[in-house]
């Protein structure tokens, strides 16, 4: 009989071990997602308004991050991810505030038969040069701009060999037809592009995130 209870004492010793075990590893888990975050938070010099308020973002933070990790660890793509200073946004607050397209009207245009050649089951200009670095377009809604000046960029770099950063921002302060950052269209950009005779250079007319009065040559 002593040695039932032996037995059943150090069973119930194991389980109390795994459930310590098993506490500390949360808590250490815990402990890590919030230094990452507090090395993020300084990182990227955030503010946030009250305790409330950071306690929020730190949960948006280990959200994202976890899913995130989830998505590494399964490598069903041939990408991986990383946060970055979004990374205490959810997904309806970074589409709120970062994307800004408006669709247009569908246009027909007179369709011509093209040759029919062999053609890659993919083309990444990344690997050719064709893509310039990552830009932010910050809280302005001028995607519209970025997606016209990219296709641009690679344009230039597939004629001329030379890959060069264009500006957005003449386009979010000159494009008419569009609503600069409250959103626009990318065809309207190339409309600009054309009658303008050709765009600046990022150098030349930096993104200020901000509409501002043209100043197109």
């Amino acid at each position: 009989m002593a040695f039932f209870y032996s037995i059943i004492s150090a069973f119930h010793f194991s389980l109390l071990m795994l459930c310590s075990l098993t506490t500390g590893s949360t808590t250490l888990t815990n402990t890590l997602l919030h230094e990452r975050f507090e090395k993020w938070v300084l990182k990227h010099e955030k503010n946030y308004s009250c305790h409330d308020e950071r306690q929020h973002r730190l949960k948006v933070f280990t959200n994202n991050v976890n899913f995130i990790e989830k998505f590494n660890r399964e490598k069903k793509y041939g990408y991986t991810l990383s946060i970055n200073h979004f990374a205490d946004l959810t997904r309806e607050e970074f589409m709120a505030k970062h994307t800004g397209a408006t669709p247009s009207p569908l246009v027909l245009c007179p369709s011509n038969e093209l040759d029919k050649i062999p053609l890659p089951p993919y083309v990444d200009w990344r690997t050719r040069g064709a893509v310039t670095d990552i830009k932010d377009q910050g809280s302005c809604a001028s995607c519209w701009a970025f997606a016209a000046v990219a296709a641009l960029e690679g344009i230039v770099k597939i004629k001329t060999g030379d890959l060069i950063s264009l500006s957005e921002q003449e386009l979010v302060d000159c494009v008419t037809g569009s609503d600069g950052c409250d959103g626009g269209w990318s065809q309207k950009a190339f409309e600009f592009i054309i009658s303008n005779g050709g765009i600046a250079t990022e150098v030349k007319y930096p993104y200020k995130n901000v509409q501002g009065k043209c100043r197109a040559n």
